[in-house]
């Protein structure tokens, strides 16, 4: 049963994307896998960079290959009560805060280098 209008995913025994059409299925694959979904979640100073498998392909009109892992920025914020961070957008850092790859070694190169450009940035704060 197809219920949303994006191709969705799931990884297989060997972490290959594998194309899920029922998303009953693709729904609960997602929650019972959910520690799978982490590629890495990284500190530096006050801030936060996380990448994800997110099994939708969001960008399916403007890419060849689906674009499953996301990777974005965030930063410490006491007023968010939930989370406590808040998701940083690009406002001159001279990077992108969120990235899209479409394999998982072009996800772990992608947060590297933000994790680098992050400490680039902290860098020139301090």
């Amino acid at each position: 049963m197809k219920l949303i209008n994006f191709d969705t995913y799931i990884l297989d025994e060997n972490d290959n994307e594998v194309k899920e059409e029922d998303t009953i299925k693709w729904s609960i694959w997602m929650e019972k896998n959910f520690k799978k979904l982490r590629i890495d979640f990284i500190k530096v100073e006050d801030y936060r960079i996380s990448t994800l498998f997110y099994g939708i392909n969001y960008f399916k009109i403007i890419s060849g290959k689906p674009l499953l892992y996301e990777t974005k920025l965030f930063i410490i914020d006491p007023e968010n009560k939930e989370y406590g961070f808040t998701e940083v957008k690009e406002k001159g850092l001279g990077f992108m805060t969120q990235r899209n790859y479409n394999s998982k070694e072009g996800a772990i190169r992608g947060h590297i280098k933000m994790v680098e450009d992050v400490k680039k940035l902290v860098k020139k704060v301090l």
